[in-house]
C-alpha cells in the first residue's frame, strides 16, 4: 500500500553520444560540452571523467515522443510544486492512517502475537522500509518524474511497462480491499445486519458501539480513512501505470477508473477471509514481486547512474538513446526481476495450494520475501551490469583510437 512510488557523469561511451547530457536540479538549462573519449567501465570502480556535471535541457526544449508521454507523464517543474510541509502532512497522515493498518496488528494478535508484539512489529516494519521509500522518492523530487517514467531508466523504454503493472496489480488489489472495508462500515448503517456482517466479526468493537450518534461517527471516520488512503496512495500508482501503457489513450482518469474495475475483480472478501490468507498470500505474495523491483531500480539509479538522469533520453524511442537498451528493454533488469521473484515461487504456490510440499529453505525464503528478493536482485543486476559494461570495454578496447587531430 505504497507508491513520483540515473545520474550520467561525464564519462560518455562512444556508442551513445547521448551520455553527454545529464541532469543536476529539476530541469534545468541546456549547456554544450564537449565529451572526453575514454572507455566505459563499470561505474562502481573507474574514476569520473568530470566533477562538474552537464544539464538536461527543459523538458520543453525538445519534442519527446508521443508514445511516451502526456500531460500526466510530463516532469513537474519547481513552480508547479505548490504543497505546503502541513499539506504534505496531511498527505502521509492520510496515506497511512486505514483500516487495515489495524486490520494488520489484529491478523498478528489472531496468529499468536500479544498486542504489544503485533504493535512493535508493524512499527518495526515501518522504520525498515523508511530507507527504502526515501531512497525511491529522491528521482521523483529532484527530476519531477513519476515512478513509470524513472523506471525506464533501469528497465528501458518499453520494458518500464513490466515493473510499473505489476506495481499497479497491488495497488488495484490495494484499492478492493479498501473498498470493501469501507462498503461494509456503510452497510452496517443498517441495524439488522451488524451481527452479521463480516466487517463487524472483523472489528468487533464496530458492532458494540453504542448510540446512533457514536456510530455514524464511526462510520464518516472509517470511510474517510478509507477515500484519503485509497486516492493518494492506491490510485495514482496504476493510473500512471495505464497511462504509461499507451498515452494516447488512457489518462490519469481513465487509468483510476479502471483501476476501480480491477479493484472488484480481486475478490477483495477473500484476500481477508482469514488473517493466514491476508498475511501469508496477499502481504508475503505480493513483496515478493515488489521487492526485486525495488533492489534493481535504486541499484541504478544510485549505483549505475549515481542518480544522474537525462531527461531527454526518458521519453525518446531513438535508439541510440541512453534507455533504449535493446530494442527498447533492458535484458539485464529483466533477467535480475526474474531471478529475484523465481526463489519465490515454490513457497507461494504452496501457500495457495497448487504444490503440496516443499523443502524448508523455500520456506524460509518466502517468508522473507521483501528481504531476499530486494537485496538478491538488486546485486545480481549490479554483477551483470559491471560485467556487461566490461565486455563493451574490451571491445572499445580492440578498436584503434580515432585521431586526435
Amino acid at each position: 500500500m505504497v507508491s513520483k512510488c540515473l545520474h550520467l557523469h561525464l564519462r560518455p561511451y562512444p556508442y551513445h553520444r547521448q551520455f553527454a547530457h545529464i541532469t543536476t536540479h529539476h530541469l534545468p538549462t541546456a549547456i554544450t560540452t564537449k565529451p572526453t573519449v575514454t572507455p566505459r567501465r563499470c561505474v562502481s570502480l573507474s574514476p569520473r571523467a568530470s566533477r562538474q556535471p552537464t544539464a538536461t535541457p527543459h523538458f520543453g526544449d525538445f519534442d519527446p515522443d508521443p508514445i511516451l508521454t502526456n500531460d500526466d507523464l510530463k516532469p513537474t517543474t519547481s513552480d508547479q510544486r505548490t504543497f505546503s510541509g502541513w499539506e504534505l502532512a496531511s498527505l502521509w497522515v492520510g496515506l497511512v492512517v486505514g483500516v487495515p493498518s489495524y486490520y494488520l496488528a489484529g491478523s498478528l494478535v489472531d496468529l499468536g502475537m500479544a498486542w504489544w508484539q503485533a504493535i512493535c512489529t508493524v512499527v518495526s516494519a515501518n522504520i525498515i522500509l523508511l530507507g527504502p521509500l526515501v531512497l525511491t522518492g529522491h528521482p521523483g523530487t529532484r527530476y519531477g518524474i513519476s515512478f513509470p517514467v524513472l523506471a525506464r531508466s533501469a528497465f528501458g523504454i518499453r520494458g518500464a511497462h513490466v515493473p510499473t503493472l505489476l506495481r499497479a496489480l497491488v495497488g488495484c488489489g490495494w484499492y478492493g480491499i479498501e473498498t470493501w472495508i469501507g462498503g461494509e462500515a456503510i452497510f452496517i448503517m443498517l441495524p439488522k445486519f451488524i451481527r452479521d456482517s463480516q466487517l463487524s466479526n472483523s472489528l468487533p468493537w464496530l458492532g458494540e458501539i453504542g448510540g446512533f450518534t457514536t456510530t455514524i461517527l464511526a462510520i464518516i471516520g472509517i470511510s474517510l480513512a478509507t477515500i484519503t488512503t485509497n486516492i493518494a496512495a492506491n490510485v495514482v500508482a496504476p493510473a500512471n501505470a495505464l497511462s504509461n501503457l499507451n498515452p494516447s489513450i488512457f489518462t490519469f482518469r481513465r487509468g483510476a477508473l479502471l483501476t476501480a474495475l480491477i479493484g472488484i475483480a480481486f475478490q477483495p472478501w477473500r484476500l481477508l477471509k482469514s488473517s493466514e490468507s491476508f498475511i501469508y498470500t496477499w502481504l508475503v505474495g505480493y513483496s515478493a514481486l515488489l521487492g526485486p523491483i525495488g533492489g534493481i531500480i535504486l541499484a541504478d539509479y544510485y549505483f549505475i547512474r549515481r542518480m544522474n538522469l537525462s531527461i531527454r533520453d526518458l521519453y525518446s524511442t531513438n535508439p541510440r538513446g541512453v534507455y533504449y537498451y535493446w530494442k527498447g528493454y533492458n535484458l539485464t533488469a529483466l533477467v535480475a526481476l526474474g531471478v529475484g521473484i523465481f526463489p519465490v515461487l515454490p513457497g507461494l504456490l504452496e501457500n495457495v495450494g497448487i504444490l503440496n510440499s516443499v523443502p524448508n529453505s523455500f520456506r524460509t525464503i518466502y517468508n522473507n520475501a521483501w528481504f531476499f528478493s530486494f537485496f538478491f536482485a538488486g546485486i545480481v543486476y549490479l554483477v551483470l551490469s559491471c560485467l556487461k559494461g566490461k565486455e563493451k570495454d574490451d571491445l572499445w578496447n580492440e578498436r584503434p583510437l580515432p585521431n586526435s587531430t
